[in-house]
């Protein structure tokens, strides 16, 4: 079938419906963006109506005989345009999962490639199939009901039956492909091995981001007076173990008994960059070449450090909290930093380390009410629901292990490893309700602006048996999951 365009075709009904999925995308991409209540409600109605006109534009065409070499170039890709703009800015200002995106892309780019190479050659449009109209029509429906925040099995049937269409419609644009442009069986050897390769890798590709990434967050500017009504209200309360040696201090007090230095896996000979580093000018020290390190080189002597230095080091707590837009709606993220002088973990000569940062963050509603609590451990964490957490006064409470630091909801004895993935235990961590130390009794310093020393991206302490950064870059071994940047993706990792 040879390509003619009429002006007429213009006027269709059935390419003006077409043709306005494609201008649906500038209010769509706004109301992404703004991620207000009725905002929310008209993108979800923006989103049916363009579903409804994906259905109706070939009703009419076929009803009112207005098929038209216009409308079958105008129809794919206004589909793919609308998709790939809603899903991009949903990946990034809502967490929708990357690996839908990619693979979309990956596949929308293939066939568009396919189908210039067959116009150019044979002068033949090639039509959409129904697969992948199914497909659309799955992917908006995916779309809808996360804008819904219908975050359940059935939005996760939806959301793999996604690949199922995807990689039937590809198949068949292949088999259509194929039999136009390669009439040699050699050449279809050829352009099957490519085909094969080139799906192997977006699959490959695409379960990678699956499984092993989350979008980074992305921060909605919140008003300082939020920040401390939130901060203030669910500052925790801690209780220590009767035997722990270290209380969470200020970070002025560590480094005014540390000294900075370039990394140079000299261990004790690196050259010493700045002996007085102080918090205004740690900030500028943005690579991992650098570490801090005590003045004092021994185990028993840095803790008499800390002993002589302690009516310096008031127990202090680093608060943060800001607002995200996550799956449709409005979250609050409250964080809690605490700075230990170190940690000796269960066997102090191969765990030991100094400066040990922890932390504890809750996620809440539009109402600062409660959702879930997450509490670090070594480089993973545990979430858990408000239920399962214990109160005083309304604030909640967090255990610290003996020595590692590590923060639980509960008292007990608890098995310590290094990762989420449990490969190597460290040994046990014991917490219990000896030490008590109320919100009102520490010093709770808000971040309401990002200090200088935060920007700092060294280690704090020696890099050997551990490798520990500050609140901005501590994340587990996947670098996607910041505590700080991704506190979504941070939740969603280990929720189970």
């Amino acid at each position: 079938m040879m390509m003619r365009f009429n002006k007429k075709e213009i006027f269709y009904i059935s390419n003006i419906l077409t043709s306005s999925r494609i201008f649906l995308a500038i209010p769509i991409a706004f109301l992404i963006r703004s991620n207000t209540q009725r905002g929310n409600c008209i993108l979800v109605l923006l989103a049916m109506v363009a579903v409804l006109t994906d259905y109706f534009d070939g009703y009419f065409s076929r009803k009112f005989n207005q098929e038209s070499d216009l409308g079958k170039i105008l129809d794919p890709i206004a589909d793919k345009i609308l998709i790939i703009i809603t899903l991009s800015l949903l990946a990034y200002y809502r967490n929708f999962p990357l690996s839908l995106i990619v693979i979309h892309l990956i596949r929308d780019s293939w066939i568009i490639l396919i189908s210039t190479i067959i116009l150019k050659k044979t002068k033949k449009i090639v039509k959409p199939n129904l697969w992948g109209k199914l497909n659309t029509f799955i992917v908006s429906l995916t779309i809808i009901f996360f804008l819904l925040d219908i975050n359940n099995a059935f939005f996760t049937i939806f959301f793999w039956l996604n690949y199922i269409t995807m990689f039937f419609s590809t198949l068949m644009y292949y088999l259509f492909g194929e039999s136009v442009l390669c009439q040699k069986q050699g050449q279809k050897y050829v352009s099957r091995f490519a085909a094969v390769a080139i799906a192997i890798c977006g699959i490959y590709f695409g379960m990678q981001i699956t499984f092993d990434s989350h979008p980074v967050t992305v921060k909605a500017p919140i008003d300082q007076s939020i920040v401390k009504m939130l901060v203030e209200k669910y500052a925790p309360v801690m209780y220590l173990h009767r035997d722990e040696k270290y209380r969470p201090v200020n970070v002025e007090c560590v480094l005014d008994n540390s000294i900075l230095l370039k990394n140079r896996y000299l261990l004790f000979f690196n050259p010493v960059i700045s002996d007085i580093p102080d918090i205004f000018t740690l900030g500028r020290y943005t690579s991992t070449d650098y570490y801090l390190k005590y003045k004092r080189n021994f185990f028993a002597s840095i803790y008499n450090q800390y002993k002589n230095s302690f009516h310096d080091c008031k127990t202090t707590v680093y608060a943060t909290a800001f607002k995200l837009n996550c799956a449709g709606r409005m979250t609050y993220i409250i964080q809690y930093w605490f700075l230990f002088w170190a940690s000796s973990g269960f066997m102090p000569r191969i765990t030991w380390h100094e400066m040990d940062w922890e932390m504890v963050m809750f996620a809440c509603d539009e109402n600062a009410q409660l959702i879930q609590a997450g509490y670090s451990q070594n480089y993973y964490g545990q979430v858990l629901l408000p239920k399962e957490l214990q109160y005083i006064d309304h604030h909640p409470v967090v255990f610290i292990s003996l020595n590692d630091h590590n923060m639980y909801a509960q008292p007990g004895t608890f098995r310590s490893y290094l990762d989420k993935n449990k490969r190597f235990q460290l040994g046990k961590n014991k917490c219990s309700g000896d030490i008590y130390i109320h919100y009102d009794e520490y010093d709770l310093v808000i971040l309401d602006e990002e200090p200088e020393w935060i920007q700092y991206r060294g280690y704090w302490g020696i890099p050997v048996t551990t490798w520990l950064q500050g609140p901005k870059y501590r994340n587990p071994k996947n670098k996607n999951l910041s505590m700080w940047k991704n506190p979504v993706g941070w939740f969603k990792k280990y929720q189970d």
